[in-house]
């Protein structure tokens, strides 16, 4: 609430945009607690595209690894001859 007692509701596309921000910056556990603290009316399929984003970079590491490579010739097992 501000000083004169309204309550600013922020627009759909604002919400995404600061919970994406959130997860980068600070972390994913404050965006989901950003993401709990969003009314179910202002949680749109941005909002919830966003945060399933947040939720998907928890469960996919972040260095996969490379595919492994031929002994002694350099190369990788995945390319196309």
């Amino acid at each position: 609430m501000d000083k004169q007692g309204r309550n600013h509701v922020l627009p759909s596309s604002q919400l995404a945009i600061q919970l994406d921000l959130i997860a980068k910056v600070r972390g994913l556990e404050h965006a989901e607690k950003y993401f709990e603290q969003i009314p179910n009316a202002s949680r749109c399929r941005r909002v919830d595209g966003v945060f399933l984003n947040v939720m998907l970079a928890r469960m996919i590491p972040k260095n996969p690894g490379r595919p492994p490579e031929d002994e002694g010739t350099g190369t990788h097992n995945n390319e196309i001859i």
